[in-house]
């Protein structure tokens, strides 16, 4: 059974009791369904296109695919909970200084404060013709945003569900989805073509995404801002809070992931890290690190509103994520964009870069700081065209110029 939530709940319960309810048919309601999780640029994008829809005059949900009903544990998530009680009894930092669900309740407490319209279902029984009633209500269906399309080899249910297909063609629309690959999986290219062919309008986050849906299907896809973007730095810092964490009066912010990078390559990153941030205080706010740039355990303390607060008021970033990327630039900060280990994602980098003309601010892998200043007057000029652009095409897809209200 599918369940929705509008109520507020426990920030100390990370899996809350949630209540069923048909949503009745209503021309001011729209749907967004895109990723659930901890991750401070799926949780923003999810807070940005809501406050967009509901600015538009739109009554915005999100659906995430998530079975809400099964059990909260299971077999292995309980041997990986041993494993970490484990090393933090061993004296393992990683595990030691604080519980990863006190990162959690931020997270809640966030989703309660500016998306407590949701719905969880999973991909599996969005299918089932009985809980198609709950989608009835919606005058629109949104894909987007974030990493949402996928390389769904051998996952037709997924497939499906992130194009839309549980809902009449009519009512599906994108705003700013990602791919999570760089080529088409050859074995679904077919069914992809379809689904995206079927969407009422179609749109891409990246310029790169944008060629290869023309690539497989001939439609041109609109190529507009991530939902994050269409806010400015001074809506941001009305959210920001300040951590409660002790904080150097000047800091470089590192938000790196080190995921799949051999040994080797870890340890230059170190030492660009070391020379960049020379004179600072680092504060590091990735987790999941094969090994940590500062001492302090930053990332669990920290949810979205600290996370804002602390890009702004960072003296440097260095990052090789998408969305630390786009706050830097959204914040005006002095920043170094770095790899990840996946080609795909250094693209989106590559990508935002050259959309804003500072490609420079990108480490080439030559053991070479970038150098040169951010000319942020041509890069507003840019954003603003872009929102610009990006704003009309929501408005496009959901006839705001039509007569609507």
């Amino acid at each position: 059974t599918p369940t929705t939530r509008t109520q507020r709940h426990d920030p100390n319960d990370t899996n809350p009791t949630t209540r069923t309810q048909r949503h009745e048919p209503n021309d001011r309601k729209v749907l967004i369904v895109t990723f659930y999780g901890s991750n401070f640029g799926t949780c923003l994008q999810n807070y940005a296109l809501t406050t967009e829809l509901n600015l538009l005059g739109f009554d915005a949900w999100s659906l995430y695919n998530i079975n809400r009903n099964k059990p909260p544990f299971s077999i292995i998530s309980l041997a990986k909970r041993a494993v970490k009680k484990f090393l933090a009894l061993l004296g393992v930092k990683k595990y030691k200084k604080i519980p990863v669900s006190e990162r959690e309740k931020k997270f809640i407490g966030f989703r309660n404060k500016y998306l407590n319209k949701e719905i969880f279902i999973s991909a599996k029984e969005v299918q089932n013709p009985e809980n198609k009633i709950l989608f009835q209500g919606f005058k629109y269906v949104i894909a987007g945003s974030d990493m949402i399309w996928g390389n769904f080899s051998g996952t037709v249910d997924e497939l499906k569900y992130y194009h839309l297909d549980f809902v009449e063609p009519e009512k599906r629309i994108t705003y700013a989805p990602s791919f999570s690959f760089a080529n088409f999986v050859f074995e679904l290219v077919d069914e992809r073509k379809i689904l995206l062919s079927k969407f009422k309008k179609i749109s891409c986050r990246e310029k790169s995404g944008c060629d290869m849906i023309k690539k497989i299907t001939g439609l041109n896809a609109q190529h507009v801002l991530d939902p994050t973007m269409l806010f400015n730095a001074e809506h941001y810092r009305k959210m920001a809070k300040r951590p409660l964490f002790e904080i150097p009066e000047h800091y470089a912010l590192i938000y790196l992931s080190l995921d799949g990078f051999p040994l080797s390559k870890q340890r230059e990153y170190k030492q660009i890290v070391k020379a960049v941030s020379e004179g600072l205080g680092v504060i590091d706010l990735y987790c999941n690190s094969s090994f940590s740039f500062s001492s302090e355990g930053y990332a669990k303390y920290t949810g979205p509103e600290e996370f804002l607060w602390l890009i702004d008021h960072a003296d440097h970033v260095i990052t090789n994520s998408f969305h630390g990327t786009a706050f830097s630039i959204i914040f005006h900060k002095k920043f170094i964009c770095m790899d990840r280990s996946t080609s795909y994602d250094t693209m989106k980098i590559n990508d935002v870069l050259s959309t804003f003309g500072i490609s420079h601010r990108k480490y080439n892998n030559d053991a070479i700081i970038p150098e040169g200043e951010i000319n942020y007057i041509s890069v507003e000029e840019k954003l603003n065209s872009m929102r610009e652009i990006s704003i009309n095409y929501l408005r496009e897809c959901l006839n705001v110029n039509s007569g609507f209200f």
